[in-house]
């Protein structure tokens, strides 16, 4: 009875050993899982984690190398969709910056041209960042005040008012180049001297640093008709004595010539 029973319990063992060995086998899809336990331990550098709720078993060396490569290329197109998003990112805040710079800008042109004196335009300089983008701007309007007989009359009177204009300009003289700026800048001194009847405050340096900004701007820039005929009149209603000036315009209105009305001709 004994032996009966002894039988029975090593039989009972026996099949629980198949048992797990066959969902083993099953579990682990090869059939080497308890051969590698039993011949040698497994070596550290062919095992890897599964992900997460999966058991660890031991791969074959081709198996790992497998995985191991795909994990790697995995890693190499996270990295890249990292860079690409990062890029993306980066390209999407220069647009946002580019258009808010743009607004602002746009926003305080309108500011500009809404002034009605020369009081809320120097109080609007006064409260607003310098740059010298805008200088060509604040020029136009003051020249549009001079066809106002109360602001011309200021300026009559006290030629200092249009210092705070004056010393932005001579502060961003070394940035003033383009070509259209310049003209614009030319033509308003001109026309405000004229109508005031009288040079502006600090008017020897200003037209210094205008001819020379436009003698520099003329070698890398075009001018337009426009600009050429206003610069090459007003210098030349000043008596204006540079040779290089009228050589370097000289060139920029030919260049234009067929472009030109009967005016700017």
């Amino acid at each position: 009875q004994k032996l009966r029973i002894y039988e029975t319990n090593q039989a009972m063992r026996l099949s629980q050993f198949l048992i797990l060995l066959v969902a083993t086998c099953n579990y682990s899809q090869r059939c080497n899982l308890i051969y590698a336990f039993i011949t040698h331990p497994p070596n550290p550098k062919y095992c890897f984690q599964c992900g997460k709720g999966q058991r660890r078993y031991v791969a074959t060396k081709g198996e790992s190398e497998h995985q191991l490569n795909k994990h790697q290329g995995n890693h190499g197109d996270n990295e890249s969709k990292r860079k690409q998003g990062n890029s993306s990112q980066q390209r999407y805040k220069a647009k946002a910056s580019y258009q808010k710079f743009h607004r602002n800008k746009n926003d305080l042109i309108k500011k500009i041209q809404n002034c009605t004196n020369f009081d809320e335009l120097f109080g609007l300089q006064s409260r607003t960042e310098i740059s010298y983008f805008y200088i060509s701007h604040y020029w136009n309007q003051a020249l549009r005040f001079m066809y106002d007989e109360l602001e011309c009359q200021k300026v009559q009177n006290n030629p200092e008012i249009l210092k705070p204009l004056v010393k932005l300009t001579l502060a961003c003289s070394n940035k003033l180049n383009n070509p259209r700026s310049l003209g614009i800048i030319t033509n308003a001194i001109s026309k405000i001297s004229s109508r005031a009847r009288k040079p502006i405050i600090d008017s020897d340096r200003l037209w210094q640093v205008l001819e020379n900004n436009i003698v520099e701007a003329a070698k890398t820039n075009t001018f337009d008709s426009k600009s050429c005929s206003n610069i090459l009149w007003i210098f030349a209603k000043r008596n204006g004595k540079s040779d290089q000036l009228f050589s370097i315009m000289e060139s920029q209105a030919l260049s234009n010539i067929d472009t030109s009305n009967s005016r700017e001709i």
